[in-house]
């Protein structure tokens, strides 16, 4: 795509999803899925005057990793701490459940094992940027349930991404290092921990540093650096740049410390969380600042999210693919779903946790597109695939809305 090009599809990409999307809230249906409507419609499914491009694949990952930059900035690390290891149980069994029956499924239509497996592990992705999308929506991200959903789906990438290089090196070498996998996980999980606290010291010598007059558009500056720097250094620990994105959002959020139980050194703890909190007049600008850069790249991710589901790859006419498409689809739905009922909370809670796991979107696809690459998927198992996570993709903001009222 040359830049001619780029300039006049941008426009209308972002135009029809600000317009779908204000169509949608206007009969009370989440918003992103007007933007994910305007994929389906601009992309290959109806018109075609958009295709999956990798211009466009950059802006749209760009896009998530400021929703999800949103997302931290907003997150009080305290709520998500409190929530202690009901993420991780979530996590663990939406990521478990749907390998296990996604895997035996497959196996029941006679799929080889290598095949079953990244069926199975297209089903385990969970869409983080779609469900923290319909919660904000619903003006419900600052909710119990949301804070676990959000542990949940962080985790659930995390997952993914070991996941992803397991079954990738597998199917091209036809071996698996452990020791790489152990070394992956371990920095990841060390990134997401560590750096955070090495913004906020940046953050506050710059505070101390430079002049209050010229602090005001440095902010934006310092804010941005942390962002690409962040997802950067997420990329090149091959995890998601999305939760450099996320980490860089924490870092910058006004809620955050250390805390530490019967310590001799509460006086030295309770000076380093006052160095740590961002300035409430600081938040306030780094939020007017950055919603513009959020309101222009977060749209273009949904909208490409539309673009990638091509519902003319589904031409399912004979009985065996419906069969199969229903099947993963059942299996989709319910793995995602008895995840959020593993942890004592009210059924209720339970519900929309579980509901809130079930999306898949981008993610699905990518493990999707990887097996069709590889020679692992045929034409027709890629498109049941795809059916499968279209489903997915758009029912969930509707159970969720259902349920809020």
């Amino acid at each position: 795509m040359n830049t001619y090009h780029l300039l006049i599809i941008l426009p209308i990409l972002l135009l029809s999803a600000k317009l779908l999307g204000f169509l949608f809230k206007k009969i009370n249906i989440p918003p992103v899925l007007g933007e994910l409507c305007a994929g389906i419609v601009l992309g290959p499914s109806l018109l075609g005057l958009i295709t999956p491009d990798k211009v466009l694949n950059i802006l749209a990952e760009i896009g998530v990793v400021f929703l999800l930059f949103e997302v931290g900035l907003h997150t009080n690390v305290s709520r998500l701490l409190n929530t202690g290891k009901k993420p991780v149980i979530v996590a663990f069994i939406g990521f478990i459940l749907p390998i296990i029956l996604g895997f035996g499924m497959a196996r029941c239509f006679d799929f080889s094992n290598l095949c079953a497996l990244f069926i199975g592990g297209t089903l385990s992705a969970t869409s983080i940027g779609i469900s923290l999308r319909v919660l904000g929506d619903l003006n419900k991200q600052h909710t119990h349930e949301a804070q676990i959903v959000l542990g949940a789906a962080i985790l659930d990438d995390i997952f993914g991404v070991l996941l992803l290089s397991i079954l990738y090196s597998f199917a091209v070498q036809g071996t698996v290092s452990p020791l790489s996998v152990l070394i992956l996980g371990s920095s990841t999980l060390l990134f997401i921990w560590l750096a955070p606290i090495f913004a906020k010291i940046l953050f506050w010598s710059a505070t101390q540093y430079v002049p209050a007059k010229a602090f005001t558009p440095f902010l934006l500056f310092l804010s941005l650096l942390f962002i690409f720097v962040f997802s950067l250094s997420a990329h090149c620990l091959g995890a998601p740049p999305i939760i450099g994105g996320f980490v860089a959002g924490i870092a910058l959020s006004r809620q955050f410390g250390i805390k530490l139980k019967n310590t001799q050194n509460s006086q030295w703890i309770q000076r380093f969380n006052t160095m740590l909190k961002v300035d409430n007049t600081y938040f306030a600008r780094l939020e007017k600042q950055i919603a513009p850069f959020i309101k222009i790249f977060t749209p273009i991710f949904f909208v490409m999210v539309g673009v990638s589901i091509n519902f003319r790859e589904i031409q399912g006419s004979s009985t065996g693919f419906w069969l199969l498409a229903l099947s993963l689809f059942v299996v989709a739905l319910l793995s995602k779903f008895l995840s959020g009922f593993f942890i004592k909370e009210p059924r209720k809670l339970q519900t929309l946790v579980g509901v809130a796991m079930v999306p898949r979107g981008e993610v699905g696809l990518i493990f999707a597109s990887l097996g069709l690459s590889a020679g692992i998927f045929t034409s027709e198992t890629y498109a049941c695939l795809v059916f499968v996570v279209a489903l997915t993709t758009f029912l969930p903001p509707f159970l969720l809305q259902y349920l809020y009222r």
